[in-house]
């Protein structure tokens, strides 16, 4: 079989007291009934009516925030992605780790359920490092140390430099523009009509807890960003940018991976995509030379 896979403005204060103090003593007189006063009150009723006709100005427009029905968001996320069957990307990756910069040739395909291969190659072509995801076991081929280490997927992260470690599904998902939302205890949702924007916020936990925050455009709830926090600070975050004019294209041109506490950061370019091609399980394998070393963990 061939090898599909070689490649608010400032407030105005104004003192217009109602009374003044004239000559001396305690003597408090009236103010004067002339053109003076009807011009501060003319003022003050200017200043009454400006905030509300300046507020259609888009100088002082005002986010107007919803309420937004969580679970629809969640069920067109499902939707979304039980649509996907398959993916294959190939491009670009940069990896940016403790101010180092690495360059490399990506390749990316998924077959639901349970297929993933994920190949990495030098700039010239040499392949570095395979992942590969059968029958709920992740595989790991690194070609420099001719060494290959298979663990359980749900133990399974990539490494992808030294201390640069992330969960595959939660990289797969990234790079074919889905969410994996989290397990949670508490949900909102809130919608900026103005900015086309839907942001959902999930939260599990008390102590340590986990808070997840994915923004979506609203006319489509294509996936713009979704960051996690644990214990208030940043774990991890993704964001995504597509081709211009596609507007209803869900599969990013772009993917920018940030791992803060590392720190670390992982830009995907795409060049070529396609969803739902035709795949089949046995194009997901690698042929290694013998003499290769096996670390198995999957038990």
């Amino acid at each position: 079989m061939k090898d599909l896979f070689s490649m608010v403005p400032n407030k105005l204060l104004s003192s217009l007291g109602a009374e003044a103090r004239q000559g001396s003593g305690d003597v408090r007189r009236p103010l004067s009934r002339g053109p003076g006063r009807f011009r501060r009150l003319a003022f003050l009723i200017l200043m009454l009516y400006l905030p509300g006709s300046l507020s259609g100005c888009a100088l002082f427009r005002r986010t107007i925030e919803q309420a937004c029905d969580p679970q629809r968001v969640l069920d067109t996320l499902d939707q979304r992605s039980d649509r996907l069957t398959s993916f294959v990307g190939q491009g670009e990756v940069v990896l940016n780790s403790f101010g180092t910069e690495h360059r490399a040739k990506i390749f990316i395909a998924l077959l639901k359920p349970g297929y993933i291969m994920l190949k990495l190659f030098a700039p010239s072509g040499t392949p570095l490092m395979v992942f590969l995801v059968r029958n709920g076991v992740l595989s790991s081929y690194d070609f420099q140390e001719k060494l290959i280490t298979e663990e359980k997927l749900n133990d399974g992260v990539i490494r992808l430099d030294v201390g640069v470690e992330i969960p595959i599904t939660q990289f797969v998902a990234a790079c074919t523009g889905n969410i994996e939302p989290i397990d949670f205890d508490q949900i909102s949702c809130r919608r900026r009509e103005r900015e086309d924007l839907t942001s959902l916020v999930l939260r599990f936990g008390i102590l340590k807890e986990r808070v997840q925050y994915i923004r979506l455009g609203s006319r489509d709830l294509r996936a713009e960003s979704v960051e996690l926090r644990r214990d208030g600070k940043i774990e991890s975050s993704v964001s995504f940018t597509y081709p211009k004019g596609a507007k209803k294209t869900l599969i990013p041109k772009t993917v920018f991976i940030e791992l803060p506490r590392v720190p670390a950061s992982i830009r995907i370019k795409y060049d070529q995509t396609s969803i739902n091609a035709k795949l089949l399980p046995e194009h997901f394998r690698v042929d290694v030379p013998r003499g290769w070393r096996i670390e198995d963990d999957s038990s």
